[in-house]
């Protein structure tokens, strides 16, 4: 199931985006679900946003703006891809160094979105392939390498260290 947020100050834009990702999900038959948020704030005070494995992120939002949006998904999730939708191309420049995937404008967007999401979804499906099993005296973890910040030995016994947790293998 890939689930995907849409963060869009125009309605109208919220059908057409939806329409786009369900053609492209049919065709590939890949279960998805869609959420459509009308501005940076709603989206940030819902509960499943680390949930999300795909933001389509208008860039000019009221507020909070779509780059200042792509900032704070950076600093507190991971795992997801950033998608920028937009009208005007000025904004380009100030999306580098965010790590989004994608720039769409929003009058190519039929034409192009498709594609970004097919990648992803490929993209995705050979993370999947990129999972470590480790056994520890809890039983059986898996982890995905990118998960992993080093691995050290203490007390004679390997343990992982991630940004959240430590895990000691036995």
């Amino acid at each position: 199931m890939i689930k995907f947020a849409l963060v869009e100050d125009a309605l109208e834009m919220h059908e057409v985006v939806v329409k786009l990702i369900e053609n492209t999900m049919n065709s590939m038959n890949v279960e998805w679900s869609c959420r459509c948020f009308d501005s940076s704030e709603t989206f940030i005070s819902d509960s499943e946003i680390a949930s999300f494995d795909i933001l389509l992120i208008d860039i000019e939002l009221p507020k909070m703006n779509g780059i200042e949006l792509a900032e704070w998904v950076r600093m507190n999730t991971t795992g997801n891809s950033i998608i920028f939708l937009t009208s005007y191309v000025h904004y380009m420049k100030d999306a580098f160094g965010l790590n989004v995937h994608s720039y769409v404008l929003k009058e190519h967007m039929s034409q192009e979105l498709p594609g970004l999401i097919k990648e992803l979804i490929t993209i995705k499906e050979l993370q999947e392939f990129r999972k470590i099993n480790f056994r520890t005296k809890f039983g059986d973890v898996q982890m995905s390498e990118e998960d992993i910040v080093c691995i050290k030995y203490e007390n004679r016994k390997p343990v992982i260290h991630t940004q959240n947790r430590q895990i000691i293998i036995y």
